[in-house]
C-alpha cells in the first residue's frame, strides 16, 4: 500500500486516496527550483566575486569565504552553542553543512571558500589546544606585574603602608 492522501470533495466531504509517485516528486522539484532561481542570481554575483585574483592571490576566496565563515561562526554557532563547548566541532560540521548544501544558494566557489576558511578555524583551534598542553601559556608582563604586586582584597590602610615601607627599606638597604 503506498502512501494516502486526504483529498477534499466539492460538496466538503473528504476522501481518502492513494498519492501518485509524480505528485510526491513534483512538489520537492518545484521547491527546489524556485530556491535555485530566487538565489542563483546571489550564488553567481558571489561566485565572480569569490573568482577574484589580485596578482594570483585568491582575494575574492578570502574576502567572501571569510566573511560568511565569520558570520556562521559568530552569528549560527555562538546560537547553538554559546558556551563554546564544541566551537571546533560546530564549525567542522558547519563546514561540511555549507560544502553539501551551501553550493545551490551561495555558489560553488563560495561555499568552497567558506567550508575551507570553517575547517580552518576548526584545525588552528585544535592545534592550539595542542600546543597549549605541551607548552603552557605564560602571562604578559604586565600580568605578571599584577599577580605579583597586588594588593590584596581587601587590604587596611596600615597594611598598604607598612608593604610600602617595607619595600622601601629592602631596596634601599639591600635586603
Amino acid at each position: 500500500m503506498g502512501n494516502m492522501i486526504l483529498e477534499r470533495q466539492a460538496d466538503g466531504s473528504y476522501k481518502v486516496s492513494e498519492a501518485k509517485a509524480e505528485m510526491q516528486q513534483e512538489l520537492p522539484e518545484t521547491l527546489t527550483a524556485h530556491m535555485e532561481s530566487s538565489f542563483g542570481g546571489i550564488g553567481a554575483t558571489l561566485d565572480k566575486v569569490t573568482g577574484m585574483e589580485i596578482a594570483g592571490i585568491p582575494v575574492g576566496e578570502a574576502a567572501v569565504g571569510g566573511a560568511l565563515a565569520i558570520l556562521v561562526d559568530r552569528i549560527v554557532i555562538n546560537k547553538l552553542d554559546p558556551t563554546n563547548k564544541w566551537g571546533s566541532w560546530a564549525n567542522l560540521g558547519m563546514a561540511l553543512v555549507v560544502k553539501k548544501w551551501g553550493g545551490k544558494f551561495l555558489g560553488s566557489k563560495t561555499a568552497d571558500a567558506a567550508a575551507l576558511i570553517l575547517t580552518y578555524e576548526a584545525i588552528a583551534d585544535w592545534v592550539t589546544m595542542a600546543i597549549n598542553k605541551v607548552i603552557p601559556a605564560t602571562g604578559t608582563s604586565s600580568q605578571v606585574f599584577k599577580q605579583n604586586f597586588a594588593a590584596p582584597a581587601s587590604p587596611s590602610v596600615v597594611a598598604q603602608a607598612s608593604r610600602v615601607a617595607d619595600d622601601y627599606y629592602a631596596r634601599a638597604f639591600g635586603r
